[in-house]
């Protein structure tokens, strides 16, 4: 007997993991973006205002 294990999973199992894969790793990119546009914002922002004082 072989050590190696066939694969008895099904193709939609993979499918769904892939997807999800694909939609946390976008998820974690849109979110940094989203993070760091709202700290040069924020920093954009604060510079104004103390600008003005």
């Amino acid at each position: 007997m072989s050590t190696r294990q066939p694969i008895h999973e099904p193709p939609d199992g993979n499918a769904i993991h892939g997807v999800i894969h694909v939609l946390i790793s976008y998820g974690l990119l849109i979110t940094l973006g989203f993070l760091l546009g709202a700290t040069a914002w924020l920093l954009d922002w604060s510079l104004t205002v103390w600008s003005t004082w």
